[in-house]
């Protein structure tokens, strides 16, 4: 504690008893005489030091120090001349009195006081010189610190709160820190201490608040129906929702500020019907692009782009740096809600449950919906009991009545609607002529446990020639972009020819015409059948895989019939249309599953091809076979005993090569735990692409028949899963009677008998007296030591102890599948007439997977009314409708010529 010594020159005689005479004293003894400062200053809690001057004719004997009032002091060396007094804390200035006393030796006295006047000590001013700072840059804080009656001797920054920062320069009068990024608006709070040279501290506490970096974007595009006029349009993206207003022809623009850092911008767009309570229309837009400025135009022009070409969109899009034009409309929200439905009825928030969801929609379901909301937006009312567009197409049951309400009042209400659809430029996908060449291929959604199989391969070239390339036939064709339809006219089709009895209207026969033919007892025509060509339209862009509609058209003729005399029965024919809609996945851009080279070594069941020549087979083409792939490049298939080279590309390509200059390359597609899918395709010497296909790619682990109880507990058998992998099978976890296409497979019992499971009466089924045909099985081994269980399905018509229809398999590797035990077999069929005939394949060597079942579980499980079927002619199967009740787009139309 500082100390100020006082000393005074000021000189105080006091005079005792009557001025020493009436005190009976000596006379020649004179009284002492003291002086000290009448006041001395000190600051609360400092020291200050006053001393006395005293004087005497003797000498003094003594000194005395005593306060008189005022706050009290702290007194040391109160009896000296010089006297130590520390000031109290006080809360306001004030005053206290010292009095100095003094005896000389004749023990007179002599006294005189000292004002202390105690100063309340100023505390430091501080104010603090900042404002807002941006997120991710260097920020400073600078404190302003004065003290009146002293000086500031230290500074200590604390941080109170919001994220923590590094601080530099914590105890200077200037404190710096790196700026956090931040998702908002985000405060941080700071506390500044200063203490003067009394060791008293000023503190002050503030926020500083750190902006949010944004990035805007900006969504342009149209409602598609009436009854949006004016419709509030929001948008939701990272968590955070933004709203405009259409035009009155259904035009925004909505404006969005996204933070710069964020990667999840899957948007969520939505047009709520001014007039209609619950209209809504939904569209999810997969990714944004930055958008700096968008002139007041840009929405007319995208538009009237869009009603041009394709490509004029993108280019315009570039050009105004914004997000393509949004469409909603009934399309969008029937994917929209067929989405939510794929995810479990919760909404998708992000690109990864998009991409995941997107390929378990139904197509066909999809259009057919997209036609119900178009047909719901004219009538401006909400069916009764449904409070929004989407729960109406989530729920089959409102669904289903909807539907049939609508049909009941106009049977071709639902495929006039999806034909306005598919023919309005605002509402399909356009096809970019400039970013359409390249490779693609088809997808079905597969049952969750199970990957898609048989998807086909789509070549469009830029001099506009492509192909579709399946394990069965190819179609060549030149193609064309024409009012936003993809037309495709074939090059190489082969008519289908077949006899057929002669019926009024087939292949545009009048009833005169067959009455001639019935007089001359022509009853049989020949039939010519030729496919010419097709057109897609992209009925939605999705992020992994687009929704196309395919219509082919067939032209069906007949030979003419010359019935003498210059009668000739002839017609123009009829053009037959038919109808599907399935995904395309686009596979021009890398892969995001790939092939590496390190988990190649080892045995896979691949797709694989080889002609007669070369596999020295009774088939040809694409099969299924073992590869052994050694780590150094090399391998050797089992069933055909050929050599072949492999690598794995850049982009995630296996490649093999055999010294017969056949070449494969597989692209993985999906990936379902240790299990993948992949497309494959097939290159004659001259680099010319011969077939392709999509299958499993199978890496075995050596699982065999020998460790494996394939023979039957009584009352199971196995039911072949060769078609049910398509999701259109199941109703969730059970599968769907499907009027008997679902019910296939073989019983195993110990003594080397059992059943082909097939026979059945009635829905669900009544299995006849015996369960199917009697079979026996025996097991061998394979040339690599595999046991291989061999079914003789039928003995030869010329000796019953052999076998004319057989079936081999070989295990491959078992799980627990979704109804029971599961097992992946290569199979193989052959047959022949007689014992002394040659086997001709039936089933070329393939993966299948079969499944063990209860001989009941389709009395028990499977419901009976979910088993209408209706053909998909591009993909040659049969598909299941399971919620909705479909009637359209999956018809054969017929058109006179």
């Amino acid at each position: 504690m500082k100390e100020v010594k006082f000393l005074t020159h000021l000189s105080v005689s006091l005079i005792s008893c009557a001025i020493l005479a009436g005190c009976g004293s000596d006379k020649n003894d004179e009284v002492p005489t003291v002086s000290a400062a009448s006041s001395v200053s000190v600051k609360e809690k400092r020291a200050v030091t006053v001393t006395a001057a005293a004087t005497d004719d003797q000498e003094i004997s003594g000194y005395s120090w005593s306060q008189i009032s005022g706050p009290e002091l702290t007194l040391a060396g109160a009896t000296s001349s010089e006297v130590r007094v520390t000031a109290p804390e006080v809360e306001e200035n004030s005053v206290a009195v010292l009095r100095v006393s003094v005896t000389d030796s004749a023990n007179q006295t002599a006294q005189a006081d000292v004002t202390v006047n105690i100063a309340k000590n100023l505390l430091p001013d501080l104010a603090l010189n900042f404002s807002s700072v941006k997120e991710k840059s260097s920020a400073t804080i600078q404190a302003a610190a004065t003290d009146a009656d002293g000086e500031i001797t230290s500074y200590q920054w604390t941080q109170l709160s919001g994220p923590e920062v590094v601080l530099s320069g914590a105890n200077t009068s200037a404190v710096s820190f790196e700026v956090p990024a931040v998702s908002s608006a985000t405060t941080l709070s700071f506390s500044v201490s200063v203490m003067d040279d009394d060791n008293e501290s000023s503190t002050l506490i503030s926020d500083v608040v750190i902006d949010q970096i944004t990035t805007p974007y900006t969504l342009t595009g149209t409602v598609t129906e009436a009854a949006f006029a004016g419709s509030t349009i929001s948008g939701t993206v990272a968590g955070a929702t933004f709203s405009t207003t259409a035009d009155a022809s259904g035009n925004f623009s909505l404006s969005l500020a996204v933070d710069d850092d964020a990667t999840n911008l899957f948007t969520t767009v939505k047009a709520s019907s001014a007039s209609v309570p619950g209209l809504e229309f939904y569209k999810l837009v997969p990714d944004l692009i930055a958008n700096v400025d968008v002139q007041p135009n840009t929405i007319q022009q995208i538009q009237a782009a869009k009603r041009n070409s394709g490509s004029a969109v993108s280019a315009l899009a570039d050009e105004a740096n914004t997000t393509p034009n949004t469409s909603l409309s009934a399309l969008s929200t029937a994917h929209y809600a067929l989405l939510i439905a794929a995810n479990g009825y919760v909404k998708l928030e992000d690109l990864l449950t998009y991409n995941q969801v997107e390929q378990l929609i139904d197509p066909d379901v999809l259009i057919e919906a997209a036609a119900l909301v178009h047909i719901l937006s004219k009538q401006q009312s909400l069916p009764e009991g449904v409070i929004d567009v989407v729960s109406l197409l989530n729920n089959a049951e409102v669904y289903n009545t909807y539907k049939a309400a609508i049909e009941a009042e106009n049977p071709d209400a639902i495929a006039d609607a999806i034909a306005e659809l598919v023919s309005n430029p605002q509402v399909v996908e356009p096809i970019e002529e400039a970013s359409l060449v390249g490779h693609y291929v088809t997808y079905m959604p597969a049952q969750p446990s199970f990957l898609s199989r048989f998807g086909e391969k789509l070549i469009f070239n830029a001099d506009n020639t492509g192909a579709i390339y399946t394990a069965y036939n190819n179609h060549h064709f030149n193609w064309s972009l024409s009012e936003q339809a993809l037309d495709l006219k074939y090059s190489n089709a082969e008519p289908t020819i077949y006899d057929i009895t002669a019926q009024v209207g087939f292949a545009g026969l009048t009833a005169e015409q067959l009455e001639l033919l019935q007089n001359a007892n022509k009853d049989f025509i020949e039939v010519r059948e030729l496919t010419v060509g097709a057109k897609m339209w992209r009925i939605v862009k999705g992020n992994t895989m687009d929704v196309y509609r395919f219509e082919e058209t067939t032209q069906r003729t007949f030979v003419p019939v010359d019935l003498g005399n210059g009668v000739i029965i002839s017609t123009e024919g009829e053009q037959l249309i038919s109808s599907s809609d399935y995904f395309v996945r686009n596979i021009n851009t890398q892969m995001p599953l790939q092939f590496t080279a390190t988990e190649m070594p080892g045995s896979w069941l691949l797709r694989s091809y080889a002609d007669d020549e070369t596999s020295g087979l009774s088939f040809s083409n694409i099969f299924a076979e073992a590869f052994e792939f050694s780590g150094n490049g090399t391998g050797t298939t089992e069933k055909t005993a050929r050599n072949f080279s492999w690598s794995v590309n850049d982009a995630g390509t296996l490649i093999i090569d055999f010294t017969s200059k056949i070449r494969l390359e597989f692209k993985k597609l999906e990936q379902l735990d240790d299990k993948s899918s992949a497309l494959v395709s097939v290159y004659d010497a001259y680099g010319n692409l011969i077939t392709a296909d999509t299958d499993y790619a199978l890496k075995l682990d050596g699982t065999d028949f020998s460790e494996f109880e394939h023979v039957n507990p009584e009352g199971f058998y196995w039911n072949s899963m060769i078609n049910l992998w398509n999701k259109y099978y199941w109703d969730e976890e059970r599968i769907l009677w499907a009027g008997g296409y679902s019910y296939f497979g073989f019983m195993f019992n110990n003594d080397n008998t059992g059943y082909q499971m097939y026979q059945h009466t009635g829905e669900p089924p009544t299995m006849i007296s015996n369960p199917g045909i009697q079979m026996s099985w025996t097991e061998t081994q394979s040339n690599s030591g595999a046991t291989i269980v061999q079914v003789n399905r039928a003995p030869c018509s010329d000796d019953i102890k052999s076998a004319c229809n057989i079936r081999n398999y070989r295990l491959l590797k078992t799980e627990q599948g979704v109804v029971g035990r599961r097992m992946y077999v290569q199979e193989e069929s052959f047959t022949r007439r007689r014992s002394t005939d040659q086997f001709t394949v039936i089933i070329p060597p393939r993966l299948n997977i079969y499944e063990q079942l209860s001989v009941n579980y389709w009395n028990d499980t499977a419901p009976a009314a979910q088993s209408n079927f209706s053909a998909l002619s591009n993909f040659g199967i049969k598909k299941a409708a399971i919620q909705h009740k479909l009637s359209e787009p999956n018809k054969l139309r017929a058109q006179q010529h």
